[in-house]
């Protein structure tokens, strides 16, 4: 389907030139052979381009719906008037203009070109609502592009329903809006949510598919709460350490595992003499609980230098916390990967996704809590920070009993 505004301007007037030639034929009475064929050809030509455009459309509502047709439609058509009803169109008649629309996941994408970038963005941020509403989509985002703004248009939310893990192909641990599949980054990954915000679906999302990938790799287990990773499920790792003397014992493992692996290169390659490790902490800030002070500093010493050192010798720190404190995101640096799922506040989704998460669109801290009324249906969505894409909303595929019965068996035991 023709999206760009200048060319179906260009297609509507040569498809119709074919009635200036009929028009001559008709009204001079002197219609010729040749100028029937030339009539006819012509017509053909039109009704083949109506066609194309009519299926085009059609195909469109089949996929997306007619509500995301018409509604790309309006904002094609009626744009110039919309901006300048939202004040973005300065004295001069100088504004955003549209590129493209394309339907989408869930709504539709519009790029708009800008004249005065930064004044047109903060513009287009403050008003959206009205943009939203004027346009009858639920929610549009406003990202930018660096030369070009888009606004991403959504029904509903895309996101609202719960995912499983069969939804999922191997290798991918979540879904984003847009419905394309999210890999793990195999960086450094904190979770934070508060209670019940879905915390298991995320660690399972990203550790269930290494497991499932078959390819080699060991898992160690820090659960000093002995919730997450206790019962049929530890058979999935090499050890699992619940008390406060093991899990110091463990620290210490993996950091000399992670120092044998000095001296082999810049970039870890994942093979069965080196395997992928993973350290999977639940509950972080009670990781130290019950060490005295010399063996908690050790032991915070070790884990510190297997966040600094260990990704490019693929060892792998994944952490899961309920508490957004000082203490928990001073390292949050060490983290390439992290994800705020519901959260109490707008302070902690600060301290933990970065300043300015809030106004860039990240609102974990307005997720509903998680209920059995509600069918936990909010548990394992919330935003990701990563160092290369930035901010983005994920559902996390929710984990059964059965699932991680299923993981348990996947691997056997050694």
């Amino acid at each position: 389907m023709i999206t760009n505004w200048k060319s179906r301007l260009l297609f509507l007037i040569f498809s119709w030139l074919w009635v200036l030639p009929v028009f001559i034929f008709i009204s001079t009475g002197s219609v010729t052979g040749v100028g029937w064929v030339v009539v006819t050809f012509l017509g053909l030509l039109w009704a083949g381009g109506v066609y194309f455009q009519v299926r085009s459309a059609w195909r469109w509502a089949r996929r997306f719906g007619s509500r995301t047709v018409f509604s790309a439609w309006v904002m094609r058509v009626a744009w110039p008037h919309l901006a300048d009803r939202a004040g973005l169109v300065d004295g001069d008649d100088n504004g955003p203009e549209l590129d493209t629309v394309e339907a989408t996941h869930g709504g539709w994408t519009a790029v708009l070109r800008t004249f005065n970038h930064d004044r047109e963005l903060s513009g287009l941020k403050s008003h959206r609502g009205y943009l939203g509403r004027t346009l009858g989509v639920k929610e549009l985002k406003v990202r930018d592009l660096g030369t070009s703004i888009a606004l991403r248009a959504y029904f509903d939310d895309p996101l609202a329903s719960k995912l499983r893990w069969p939804a999922v192909p191997k290798g991918s641990c979540a879904r984003d809006e847009d419905g394309r599949n999210v890999d793990w980054p195999r960086f450094h990954t904190l979770v934070a949510g508060a209670t019940g915000s879905g915390k298991g679906s995320a660690i399972w999302g990203i550790i269930g598919p290494e497991v499932r990938s078959g390819k080699p790799i060991k898992l160690y287990g820090c659960d000093p709460k002995m919730s997450e990773f206790a019962g049929k499920v530890e058979s999935v790792f090499e050890s699992v350490a619940f008390d406060s003397d093991p899990i110091a014992e463990m620290l210490k493992t993996v950091r000399d595992l992670m120092k044998e692996r000095r001296g082999q290169g810049r970039d870890f390659v994942q093979s069965a003499e080196n395997p992928l490790i993973i350290l999977a902490i639940d509950e972080l800030p009670s990781l130290y609980g019950g060490m005295d002070s010399k063996k908690a500093k050790a032991s915070a010493n070790n884990l510190d230098e297997i966040l600094r050192q260990g990704r490019s010798l693929g060892v792998m720190v994944v952490s899961a916390t309920q508490e957004v404190t000082k203490e928990i995101v001073s390292a949050r640096n060490s983290y390439g990967w992290r994800i705020a799922l519901r959260l109490e506040r707008a302070e902690e989704v600060t301290m933990l996704l970065g300043q300015g998460a809030v106004e860039e669109g990240a609102r974990p801290h307005e997720i509903a809590p998680a209920t059995p009324s509600n069918g936990y249906e909010t548990a394992g969505i919330g935003w990701v920070r990563s160092d290369s894409a930035g901010l983005v909303r994920v559902r996390f595929p929710y984990t059964s009993d059965d699932d991680l019965e299923q993981l348990a068996a996947f691997r056997p035991v050694s």
